[in-house]
């Protein structure tokens, strides 16, 4: 799954962000907020990621590809990101009614 699927993502994701952060002098911190943002949907821990449970690890991948979607159709970093973040909180919603009902 790691390989296949999670690092796909990983990667698609943050090359959208440095396409729409390049030459910002803030591009670090938006790669990292958006991993915050990721993981914080994903419910795990920062560096936790490679021990993550199947259920967080598939979480990880929906939400990442969902993030470098958002990112890719933003015209900046900044509008990429509260698009990503829009979009992952409605995720969340939508997973925690999931396992209510479960």
């Amino acid at each position: 799954m790691r390989g296949a699927e999670y690092l796909p993502t990983y990667h698609a994701l943050h090359d959208a962000i440095h396409a729409r952060a390049a030459g910002s002098p803030n591009e670090k911190f938006v790669h990292l907020n958006v991993n915050r943002l990721v993981n914080k949907v994903a419910g795990i821990e920062a560096g936790q990621r490679a021990s993550a449970t199947v259920p967080a690890q598939s979480m990880l991948i929906v939400a990442q590809a969902i993030a470098a979607k958002a990112m890719q159709q933003a015209p900046n970093h900044r509008a990429g990101f509260q698009q990503a973040k829009t979009a992952l909180v409605e995720l969340s919603r939508v997973a925690l009614l999931e396992r209510g009902a479960a």
